[in-house]
């Protein structure tokens, strides 16, 4: 990430267009109605507390702007970062795959990476938006098919996961399957893509 981000900086620097850079926890965003979109991939995964997070980023967007995030879903049965299923929770999986987890060779923290999940889902985005922000989340059911072309395709993708779960991804494709995962609901889907609008007129 140190990487990624020293490569945007410069990139950003370079046309004079270098953002602020705020090295904070998300939790600690503070903002009035100051930007016309916002945008996080893997990251809400990670937080502390996802309902604070959510209203701090939703004040900090101007009214009618957006926040859009992916994410697991971990309603669904698999752990991304680790490439394995799940049992039903984050502490029964956690005892039960303990030593395939700290014993990871492609996570380069596991025990700190296990430990920051969440074990976000989109019913408890779902809930904390409608019960806690008088918004209504919108998901994108197409995240599951692009999941699955991107097993088939991007070759980055599959030197990151398993044999089996690209194998997989194939087979369906070969049976032509593939463009039915777009009919499944959000939250039997193996991510999230959720969009979140402030209420009010769109930003000029």
């Amino acid at each position: 990430m140190n990487r990624l981000r020293h490569i945007v900086w410069g990139y950003a620097g370079q046309r004079g267009c270098r953002p602020e850079l705020l090295s904070i926890k998300a939790e600690q965003i503070v903002g009035d109605s100051e930007f016309s979109f916002a945008f996080s991939v893997n990251v809400m995964e990670h937080v502390d507390d996802v309902p604070i997070v959510l209203r701090r980023v939703l004040n900090a967007l101007r009214p009618g702007a957006t926040y859009c995030f992916v994410c697991p879903n971990y309603r669904f049965p698999y752990e991304p970062h680790f490439d394995m299923p799940t049992l039903f929770s984050k502490w029964l999986t956690g005892r039960v795959l303990r030593n395939r987890i700290l014993g990871s060779r492609t996570v380069i923290d596991p025990a700190g990476t296990w430990q920051s999940l969440n074990w976000i889902s989109v019913a408890s985005v779902r809930r904390t938006c409608r019960r806690e922000l008088g918004v209504e989340p919108e998901f994108d059911r197409t995240i599951c098919y692009r999941f699955v072309r991107r097993a088939i395709d991007d070759h980055s993708f599959q030197r990151r996961h398993s044999r089996f779960l690209c194998a997989l991804c194939a087979s369906l494709d070969a049976i032509g399957v593939t463009t039915l995962l777009t009919l499944l609901p959000a939250g039997a889907q193996p991510a999230m893509s959720c969009r979140l609008t402030r209420p009010g007129l769109s930003p000029s």
